[in-house]
């Protein structure tokens, strides 16, 4: 019957309408923002990574993980500057691991979902990471 293919044909589109309209809104819309230099970008979609990123980062970058988990570890970075780590999360993890001798600042706009910072503060003499993330069904962990 017609009904049953238009029902199935919303339940297929639906997800996908979700994701388009969070790119469009919220990713298309922040990398207009970036200045001239070139960051890296990490993608996780319907996946996993994990990267080893010593040196990857040292200047900022950006992390997205849709329907995927991400996880960044910088715990052998040599961090000589503060520097600013964009974080989407759409139905995924994106996890961030940082050296012991850095201060993380967060900045969230999380819709159903978190963004935890585990990450302890001990000494004023430090790198300064800001982290601004952005979750939507989904979570962002720094350790």
């Amino acid at each position: 019957p017609p009904t049953r293919l238009a029902d199935t044909i919303k339940q297929v589109l639906s997800p996908s309408l979700l994701l388009t309209q969070y790119y469009i809104f919220i990713i298309i819309p922040n990398n207009k923002k970036d200045t001239n230099k070139t960051l890296p970008i990490f993608y996780t979609i319907f996946g996993a990574t994990e990267e080893l990123a010593s040196t990857t980062l040292n200047q900022g970058g950006k992390v997205i993980a849709i329907c995927g988990a991400t996880t960044i570890d910088m715990k052998n970075s040599k961090l000589k500057s503060d520097i600013v780590i964009k974080t989407k999360s759409v139905l995924g993890t994106v996890e961030l691991l940082f050296p012991d001798n850095v201060e993380v600042i967060t900045s969230s706009k999380n819709i159903l979902g978190e963004s935890l910072n585990y990450k302890k503060t001990e000494s004023k003499n430090k790198v300064t990471i800001y982290v601004d993330s952005t979750s939507i069904l989904g979570s962002i962990k720094i350790k």
